[in-house]
Order: C-alpha cells, then sequence, then structure tokens
C-alpha cells in the first residue's frame, strides 16, 4: 500500500519524507522504490554506511546499484535528491522526480552534451582502443583527446577519419561557448560542486589564462571532489584533474592547509585535515561548522577506510548541534556500515 512503513521511519529517523517519494512508482532509470522496513534494517545492505552520504536515504534504485539518495536538512526535510553512483561514490543532482528538480542538473547536462565529441561517441560504440591501434597511439593519448579534440594533431585526424569513415566535423567538434556558459551558471549556484571550477579552469588554460585557470581550479578544490561526475574521465590515475594541472601549472602550495593537502595528493592527509578542523570547531562549540568539516572529511576526497570514524563524529557533531534528522540518519549508516563489516 501507498505509503505503508513510511510513519515508522520519519518517527525514527525524525524526517518527513514527501509523498512523491512514497509511491510504487519511479522516475525514469529510477524505477524499483525501495521499501522502507529495508532501509531502517541495517543488516538489508540497502543503506551503505559510509558510502552513501550520510545526510540522506535511498529511496529508488535502478537494479544495478544505484539510486535517489533524498537528503535531509537538519530539520528533518528534503532539501534536494541527487543520483548516487555506486561506481565511485559520485552523487550529481537530479532533476528526475517532479517538483524537487535541481537546477545544476540541467545545466551539468548541458556543458557534457557540448563537449561530447563524434569521436567520443564512436570510441563508446565501437570501443576506444581498437581506434587508437589503428591511428598508432596508446590509449591513454587517444582517452586525452576525448577531452579536447583540439590537441589532436592533423597527421592522426587524417588517420582517425580513415579509420571510422567520419569527417572531421561529425568527429572533431566541441562547443567549449556552451560548457562555459552552463558551468558558469552552475558555480553560481553551488560552491559545493567541483566541476563548474574544473571547466571554467581548463577553458582559461585554452585562453593561454594561466593565472585565472588556476584560480579556477583551487575554487573547483572548494567542491567536494565526490561531485565532478562531468569531469571525472580527466581525472588522472588517482589524482584529481584539477590537482594535476594546478601542479603542471607551477602552482606554490599556500599556507592553507587544505590546499597543501590536495596539492601533495594524498587522500588520508585530506580527510586528516578535515576531521582536525572539525574536532577544533566542536571543542570550540560551532557543531554546525564541525559536522560540515566531518562530512567533507569523508566526502571530499572518498575512500572506504576508517569511515567509522567519520561517521561517529558525524553523529556526534549532529547531536551537538541538536539535529535530531542528522543525528538518526549518521547513526543509522553508521550502523549499516558496523553491520557489513
Amino acid at each position: 500500500m501507498e505509503g505503508a512503513g513510511f510513519e515508522q521511519l520519519e518517527k525514527r529517523l525524525h524526517v518527513s519524507v514527501p509523498p512523491i517519494l512514497r509511491g510504487d512508482g519511479g522516475f525514469g532509470e529510477f524505477d524499483e522504490p525501495i521499501e522502507p522496513a529495508a532501509i531502517l534494517d541495517p543488516e538489508s545492505s540497502v543503506v551503505w554506511g559510509g558510502m552513501m552520504l550520510p545526510d540522506a536515504l535511498p529511496v529508488l534504485g535502478n537494479g544495478c546499484g544505484d539510486v535517489i539518495l533524498a537528503r535531509f536538512g537538519s530539520d528533518g526535510s528534503v532539501v534536494e535528491l541527487v543520483e548516487w553512483r555506486h561506481v565511485g561514490c559520485l552523487w550529481p543532482p537530479t532533476d528526475v522526480v517532479p517538483g524537487f528538480e535541481a537546477p545544476v542538473a540541467a545545466l551539468e547536462r548541458d556543458a557534457e552534451d557540448a563537449l561530447a565529441s563524434g569521436l567520443e561517441r564512436y570510441c563508446h560504440e565501437n570501443g576506444g582502443e581498437g581506434l587508437a591501434n589503428s591511428v598508432g597511439v596508446p590509449w591513454s593519448t587517444m582517452a586525452a583527446w576525448l577531452a579536447d579534440t583540439d590537441k589532436i594533431d592533423e597527421t592522426s585526424r587524417a588517420r582517425i577519419r580513415m579509420a571510422t569513415s567520419l569527417t572531421g566535423g561529425e568527429l572533431f567538434s566541441q562547443h567549449w561557448d556552451r560548457a562555459e556558459a552552463a558551468a558558469s551558471a552552475a558555480s553560481t549556484r553551488r560552491a559545493d560542486l567541483a566541476w563548474p571550477g574544473a571547466v571554467l579552469g581548463r577553458l582559461a588554460e585554452r585562453r593561454g589564462d594561466g593565472q585565472g585557470a588556476a584560480e579556477w581550479y583551487r575554487r573547483s578544490l572548494e567542491g567536494l571532489q565526490t561531485t565532478p561526475s562531468l569531469t571525472a574521465l580527466w581525472d588522472e590515475p588517482g589524482v584529481p584533474f584539477v590537482v594535476s594541472r594546478l601542479r603542471a601549472l607551477g602552482t606554490v602550495a599556500p599556507a592553507a592547509t587544505h590546499l597543501a593537502a590536495c596539492l601533495g595528493g594524498d587522500s588520508t592527509v585530506v580527510r586528516a585535515h578535515w576531521i582536525e578542523a572539525g574536532d577544533l570547531r566542536l571543542r570550540d562549540g560551532r557543531a554546525l561548522e564541525a559536522y560540515g568539516c566531518y562530512m567533507r572529511a569523508g566526502w571530499d576526497w572518498h575512500f572506504t577506510n576508517d569511515m567509522a570514524v567519520v561517521l561517529e563524529r558525524l553523529t556526534g557533531a549532529a547531536d551537538a548541534a541538536g539535529s535530531r534528522a542528522w543525528t538518526a540518519l549518521a547513526r543509522l549508516h553508521l550502523q549499516s556500515l558496523l553491520a557489513l563489516s
């Protein structure tokens, strides 16, 4: 029955679930409603503690491990819906549920569409490594070209045209002006998203503005590194794109501890920075700020080790801030993590 079980969930977790998320239907690929009883059961493996955002609950699945998460504010009301992807724990805001459309979702799609070249589509449909072999370049080189086709030399362009039987216009066209407009709009709406700064920094580099690029890359690092779904393919192994570009631009690590930790490329150092920052704020009586720092400790540069420590601190900070909803949610995520350990 529609809404069955949600009353108990709301009572135990001190949240309010909108009626549109209580039905038997779905939205787009997310067409599998998640039962409230399973959400509340730490041993059900429905809540992926230490991976899903700790202020959120999974409400709709796609059958492949990805879910729509409902994120809750400190008062227990839904503040946004995100598409949580189990590969990489990325969580872009979504607009698939009527009444809860995140404006940045359309902006990200527009930027992604603008930068998707025919070469990228061909590689996805036919296999990029085979094309790279035909052209006589390593796949790593071909993969870098997918992000910016202007970097392809004329000899390789001719070989790609011959191998694919497509024209240069069909293969190499990208619309950076459209991507810039979308990224600029997104950057003014959401400082916690990393992809707008990465796109705008790359555009600045293309124009030869190294100083402007570095500033955008720094702003990207102020966003959570679990949000750059659009630019995730630009990353080097284990190193976010913006970090590698800041290093290449010769940026000297300033006194700012977070930026220095990011440029060092060690995710454990980044986490330690945010835990220390949260501990300091909690001791000073700034519980809400501490909660934000612990959130970043877990979901800035996410990795699974020691997530119980992060969730324990989140639970304490939420309790100190007087949020029954955040406290109950973080505790559920911690219990789910421990049940799967």
